[in-house]
């Protein structure tokens, strides 16, 4: 014992956690006497697993490290008669209490109720976490299509995004504030802040979703936690296989499979699962004036053939009844190609053949010759660049790549402690290939030619390379002695081998360098680099303890991040050695249980989020001004990377009907971020009313975000034939501020603003997603008939927070047109998606079933998505203007801080064929 707690103390560590098994305890007593009873043997079994306890001299028992599944518990004690609990439904991370009496004589006392993980009751629960089920995701997600969490996560109550299948916020978060976790792997990169897998929902069993009230198990989570728990094999065995296809408008192929198997005595089990997806998307609701305005200037907005390969393989082996070792792995693959529209005369750049720049100038001194045998100059001079042909699978696209991989050891000490350690490796690799430099629609730039620094648009002209590789031990331990008192600490180190490299073909994209050369003479410019690691320890421990009615759940959590940038000599590269930051963060929470059907819950706690790599130094050859003259270091004077400090408090009220089917939650929440990072400038208001930066832009924890509202969600699950719906609903009144005498580019606002009219960190309306969410997701079944129906709607996210472009500093020299300042906020059009997935048995034979069905999303044809917070200057506005086909009626509005952008696809009929064995 000793031992293991200097191991707890000596491992610290800094990551979030989740778990992947859960447990069941409770009190066994004499129904006459109510004395406790000890010496009763507690079995649980189920398709995963068996495992048993022994109740304690107090009546008391423990069963650790049980698979997510759902259990029959039998309670057998001499002299008794035995006792059977069927249902008892187990998920990671949390505990079910079965309190049971039991009686000498034949007779029946009353029965036991098992509460469902789908009933949103739970009374030692002291956070709002919801359970998304396997059979939950099923009827939101239908079939026959490759599936992301996008597609699911806004089923649960307190999570929203802008429009439908977007990036998922937790209670007005950002979108970086939620921790993502993958059958409790980490899988936010330390470079971005954001999601490290394609987030396949292939392989998933189930979905944790905290919104609120996680305790100090989980760290670097802003707001709220998501993890995926991986499907395990079992006896007798399973399996699946799917096929889909969509047709026109948009042409979608899926090959889908799994197989889960174990031995008869449990010691060994596999899971295997695996997904190919093509999808050809067509946006903008078929209307050709959207594509026609991606080609023009080959932005990132109209993507082709997309092509999603996922797979997952877990094992487990339980030598004993106490071990169970995981191997677990995982591996994703997507390509995404963009500017779906683009001419087939489109040009970029390359380097002309015996070019020579002089080190540290970055002249020319000789320009080299193109394919085309001339000299690699323009009118401005030598830039010894050509150009090349480009096409739609080459001009500018996206790899990914993820893979993941763990080792895990739950052991099981004793009935009254248990631990888990793990190791594991995360991988995860962008390649951004964009080297498409012009549209080149009438073909006057001919391939192999000099290239024209005068005619470049400099679209792309870009290739960025960013991974990251992550490896994490930790070491988890919980100690329960009694049915009132459960104590559990945790440590973990965390080192990260990550890498950010940004290139620019021409000098003419984000580099801003004027220049497509390094200073030692090479091309192209690596105007970005983030090549130093990252090393993450901390620690935690917490304590549930139940009184009566009353649990209460304090705990705290120490988390620190080094950041080990290079040590160099030359002074102007801001280049000092290691920088550390660290946080302490204390977590509480309650509930207070009326009775089995009603329990009250509140918590409060802080959590803590460090800021991301890519923002701390860049450690480019051309030295920390590259990139739009970005000073991206923390010593640099005036920089900040202050850790983002979350503040959040909830208080949860929870039913549970009589029926047993039934079940309710609603939840009031606020939190407060502190300390958030945004790019900064300091700008001067000339006596003309116009606007001059100064300074550099610098990256500053200067901003605020705030949000006040309420979640609610119903969950109505019948077991069996019949219809199950859950009812999810979230009220968000989100705010955030500005920083001002700034231009806050790193704010949702993204233009100058009016130092006179706005007092550092005032807080102003949100545009980055809608106040008011709420979707429903049905599942009927009926025989051999299953249809399951997702609905959903959003209130128009708020615009024009700031005024019209009329308002903005720098535009004031040109006389506003009358009548077009405009003041107030907006709010967009509501946003409604819909799915409707309906599958018939054709084929039953034992346990194999053969299905057909039809997926059909976005039912009603929405024609209108999100609204995104940039100035649409560059869209006319007017009865006569084609935009209103494309835009809509709103498309007449003066020209404010928005634009309606149709980015989703068309109804989509998916057909499939389905074998379950």
């Amino acid at each position: 014992m000793l031992s293991v707690l200097a191991l707890f103390v000596a491992m610290l560590g800094g990551i979030a956690r989740g778990g992947t098994t859960g447990s069941i305890s409770g009190t066994i007593v004499d129904a006459a006497t109510k004395k406790p009873l000890s010496g009763a043997t507690v079995t649980a079994t189920a398709p995963s697993g068996r495992a048993t306890s022994t109740t304690d001299g107090a009546g008391f028992f423990n069963i650790y490290n049980l698979a997510p599944d759902t259990y029959t518990i039998s309670i057998a004690l001499n002299g008794y008669e035995q006792f059977v609990v069927a249902g008892v439904t187990v998920v990671q991370d949390q505990n079910v209490r079965v309190d049971q009496a039991l009686v000498k004589s034949l007779r029946e006392i009353g029965r036991t109720s098992a509460r469902g993980a789908s009933n949103l009751v739970q009374p030692t629960q002291t956070a709002d976490v919801y359970n998304v089920s396997s059979k939950q995701l099923a009827a939101v997600s239908g079939a026959g299509g490759y599936r992301t969490l996008y597609d699911v996560i806004q089923t649960s109550p307190g999570v929203t995004s802008t429009g439908y299948a977007g990036r998922p916020r937790i209670r007005g978060s950002d979108v970086g504030d939620v921790a993502w976790e993958y059958d409790g792997i980490p899988i936010n990169d330390r470079l971005t802040g954001l999601f490290t897998t394609n987030l396949s929902t292939v392989g998933t069993g189930n979905l944790e979703v905290y919104t609120g009230g996680f305790n100090a198990q989980y760290g670097n989570a802003g707001v709220g936690v998501i993890n995926s728990v991986v499907k395990r094999g079992s006896s007798p065995s399973f399996g699946a296989i799917t096929y889909g296809f969509a047709t026109e408008p948009a042409v979608d192929h899926i090959a889908q499979f799994e197989y889960g198997n174990a031995t008869k005595d449990g010691r060994w089990s596999w899971y295997i699962a695996g997904i190919r997806g093509t999808t050809d998307n067509q946006f903008a609701n078929g209307y050709s004036g959207f594509s026609n305005r991606c080609a023009a200037n080959l932005s990132d907005c109209d993507p082709a053939t997309i092509t999603n390969n996922d797979a997952v393989v877990n094992v487990h082996w339980r030598p004993n009844a106490r071990d169970d070792i995981q191997f677990l792995t995982q591996t994703g693959n997507e390509k995404l190609p963009w500017s779906k529209a683009m001419p087939s005369t489109a040009v970029g750049v390359t380097l002309c053949n015996g070019v020579v720049v002089q080190p540290g100038t970055r002249k020319i001194i000789n320009p080299g010759v193109s394919a085309s045998g001339q000299p690699c100059v323009d009118s401005t001079g030598p830039t010894g660049l050509q150009y090349t042909a480009q096409n739609l699978q080459n001009a500018n696209v996206w790899y990914h790549y993820s893979n993941l991989g763990k080792i895990q050891w739950n052991h099981v000490f004793s009935e009254k402690l248990f631990a888990t350690f793990r190791i594991a490796e995360n991988f995860n690799q962008y390649i951004f290939y964009q080297p498409v430099d012009n549209a080149n629609f009438d073909g006057s730039l001919k391939p192999g030619t000099p290239w024209d620094s005068t005619k470049s648009l400099g679209n792309q002209d870009e290739y960025s390379d960013r991974r990251s590789h992550i490896y994490i031990g930790a070491l988890d331990l919980q100690y329960t002695p009694n049915a009132h008192s459960t104590w559990y600490g945790g440590a973990s180190y965390e080192r990260d081998t990550s890498a950010e490299h940004y290139y620019d073909f021409c000098g003419c994209d984000d580099a801003g360098s004027g220049s497509a050369f390094n200073v030692d003479g090479s091309w192209p410019n690596l105007f970005l680099a983030v090549d130093y690691p990252l090393t993450l320890p901390s620690a935690y421990l917490g304590t549930k303890q139940t009184f009566g009615r009353a649990t209460l759940e304090p705990s705290i959590r120490y988390d620190s991040e080094t950041y080990h940038i290079p040590n160099k000599a030359d002074p102007a590269a801001y280049a000092r050695g290691p920088y550390t930051v660290s946080s302490l963060s204390p977590r509480f929470g309650a509930a207070w249980a009326f009775n089995s059907s009603t329990v009250l819950r509140g918590s409060y706690g802080i959590t803590t989020s460090f800021v991301p790599a890519a923002y701390v130094f860049n450690n480019s050859p051309n030295g920390i001004t590259e990139q739009d003259g970005r000073i991206n270091s923390v010593y640099y004077p005036g920089a900040e990377t202050k850790p983002q400090i979350n503040h959040s408090a909830d208080l949860a009220l929870s039913h549970s009907l009589p029926n047993g089917v039934d079940s309710w939650r609603i939840a009031p929440f606020y939190h407060k971020s502190n300390n958030k990072l945004a790019l900064e400038r300091t700008y001067v208001v000339n006596a003309d009313g116009s606007v001059t930066a100064k300074g550099p832009t610098l990256f500053k924890a200067g901003i605020v975000n705030q949000a006040t509202g309420a979640e609610f969600g119903w969950n109505h699950v019948v077991r069996g034939d019949g219809l199950s719906w859950y009812l999810a609903g979230t009220f968000v009144n989100y705010w955030g501020s500005i920083s001002a005498g700034t231009l806050a580019g790193g704010t949702p606002y993204g233009r100058p603003i009016d130092i006179t009219s706005y007092a550092k960190n005032a807080l102003v309306r949100n545009s980055s997603q809608p106040p008011v969410s709420v979707s429903w997701t049905g599942d009927y079944n009926y025989s051999h008939l299953h249809i399951a129906p997702f609905f959903n709607y959003q209130v128009g996210a708020p615009y024009n927070v700031l005024g019209n472009q009329c308002m903005d500093p720098s535009k004031t020299a040109a006389k506003c047109p009358a009548g077009m300042l405009d003041t107030q906020v907006h709010f967009a059009r509501p946003n409604t998606w819909a799915s409707l997935d309906t599958r018939f048995d054709i084929l039953k034979r034992g346990t194999s079933v053969t299905s057909i069905g039809l997926n059909i999303r976005n039912l009603f044809q929405n024609q209108y998505a999100d609204v995104y917070p940039v100035v649409n200057g560059s869209y006319p506005k007017g009865p006569s203007s084609s935009d209103l086909v494309a835009y809509g009626p709103d498309a007449n509005l003066p020209n404010t801080l928005y634009y309606y952008s149709p980015d989703q696809a068309r109804r989509e009929f998916i057909f499939y064929l389905t074998t379950k064995f």
